[in-house]
């Protein structure tokens, strides 16, 4: 009777050093077939770039996907903003879901979120602008002479409008 060590198939060890043994796969790739880690002695993750992209997109169509992305969200306006997805949420239920300028329901452009209006001196955030009110501010550098000129344009060639 055979035992059933001898039957188990082992993953053999990396060919060459400039191998190395994928945790996920089982297979020995080359070492740019790996990210790069400060977590591990070999500065390389575990797993492949393969498995690593095929568990990632796992995970993002997942059950929880609308919390991995939120979670996303919630980092990266903290980051550019200093306002969490908690605090953008907020604003927007105090704006009524509307943009701040024009009351549009609509965030604009394909997108599903408000821009989040910030001053580009002090980074203090404003509120919460559609797509087309957000470009308006920024093609006038917040410039406030430039939007009054820009109104006032508008005002004087009022009769000009359909």
């Amino acid at each position: 009777m055979t035992s059933l060590i001898s039957q188990t198939t082992t993953p053999s060890a990396p060919a060459a050093l400039n191998e190395k043994l994928c945790n996920t796969c089982g297979t020995n790739k080359p070492l740019t077939e790996y990210y790069s880690t400060k977590g591990t002695k070999d500065g390389l993750r575990g797993e492949c770039k393969c498995c690593n992209k095929a568990a990632t997109k796992a995970r993002r169509q997942g059950p929880k996907r609308k919390q991995i992305l939120d979670k996303q969200i919630d980092s990266q306006m903290k980051r550019l903003y200093g306002i969490g997805l908690d605090d953008y949420n907020k604003m927007l239920e105090d704006q009524g879901g509307k943009c701040a300028i024009c009351n549009t329901s609509e965030p604009g452009h394909g997108g599903n979120r408000f821009c989040i209006d910030h001053c580009h001196t002090t980074g203090k955030v404003r509120g919460l602008l559609c797509m087309p009110c957000n470009v308006s501010i920024g093609h006038l550098k917040d410039n406030v002479q430039l939007l009054e000129k820009a109104l006032n344009y508008v005002k004087v060639h009022k009769d000009c409008v359909p």
